[in-house]
C-alpha cells in the first residue's frame, strides 16, 4: 500500500505549527528554481518506485512554499526526493535525511540544481533572531542569507534616495557561504526602500536596488544560471 503524505501549500510563508499528530520527517519545501514544480516524489530510500505524486493536481510555483507532512507511525528517516518541472526535467536528490530536515529549499547554483537542508537547530537559531529584531528593532530588520557560494566581505545598505553608500554593515566580520545574519536598523529609520550592495571574497560588487525593507523580513542572495540574485520574502 502506498504511503500517504499530506500537504498544504501556501505563499511566501516560512513559518509553521507541528501539530500534535505530525511525522518527524515533517518539512517545508521551498522552491526558488525560478520554474514552476508540477511534480514532487517522496520517497524511501529503500524503496525502488516513486509512489504517487504528492502535489496531486496542485503545482508548486517560483517562491511558493509548501508543507509535506508524514504519518507518527512513519521509521523511515533517509529519503529520495525527485521534482518535474514546467519544462518535464527531472532531477532527483537522494539519499536525504528528513528526521533532521525542516527545510529544503530547492535552487539552481551556478546552472547546478542544488538543494539547501536547514536542520532544526539553524531554524530556531532564525526564528529567535527575527524574534529578537521584532521586539527591539526597526521596520526595516530582515535575515541576510547567502547562498553565493562565495564569502561575502563586505555589506551595505544605503536608502534609495541617498547617493552615499556610508559604513561596511559587517564592519571586521564576513559572512560565509550558507550562513546568516541580523540586519538591524533604528526603530527611529523611516526610510522603506533601501538600495543592497555586496563585496565578495573576489573583490566584485553587486548591487540590488529599491528594495522595500518594510515588507521584508529574510533575503537570500544567490546565483541563478549565472545571474546574481536577491530572493525577498
Amino acid at each position: 500500500m502506498k504511503r500517504t503524505l499530506l500537504l498544504t501549500l501556501f505563499i511566501l510563508t516560512l513559518g509553521w505549527t507541528l501539530a500534535a499528530f505530525a511525522g518527524q520527517q515533517d518539512f517545508v519545501l521551498h522552491n526558488q528554481t525560478g520554474l514552476t514544480i508540477d511534480q514532487f516524489y517522496c520517497s524511501p530510500t529503500t524503496t525502488q518506485e516513486w509512489e504517487e505524486d504528492v502535489l496531486g493536481v496542485d503545482v508548486l510555483e517560483d517562491e511558493a512554499s509548501a508543507e509535506i507532512r508524514f504519518s507518527r507511525n512513519e521509521n523511515s528517516c533517509n529519503w529520495d526526493l525527485m521534482i518535474v518541472d514546467e519544462e518535464g526535467d527531472r532531477i532527483v536528490w537522494s539519499n536525504v535525511n528528513l528526521c533532521e530536515a525542516v527545510r529544503i529549499t530547492l535552487y539552481y547554483a551556478n546552472g547546478q540544481p542544488t538543494a539547501q537542508i536547514e536542520k532544526a537547530e539553524a531554524e530556531e537559531q532564525v526564528e529567535e533572531e527575527e524574534e529578537d529584531e521584532s521586539t527591539e528593532g526597526g521596520a526595516q530588520d530582515f535575515i541576510l542569507v547567502n547562498r553565493t557560494g562565495l564569502t561575502i566581505d563586505q555589506f551595505y545598505c544605503s536608502p534609495s534616495k541617498s547617493n552615499n553608500w556610508e559604513e561596511d554593515v559587517l564592519g571586521m566580520d564576513v559572512l560565509e557561504d550558507e550562513a546568516s545574519a541580523g540586519i538591524t536598523f533604528s526603530r527611529e529609520e523611516v526610510s522603506c526602500k533601501w538600495d543592497l550592495m555586496i563585496v565578495d571574497e573576489e573583490g566584485d560588487k553587486i548591487v540590488w536596488s529599491n528594495i522595500d525593507l518594510c515588507k521584508t523580513s529574510r533575503i537570500t542572495l544567490f546565483y541563478d544560471n549565472g545571474q546574481p540574485t536577491a530572493a525577498a520574502e
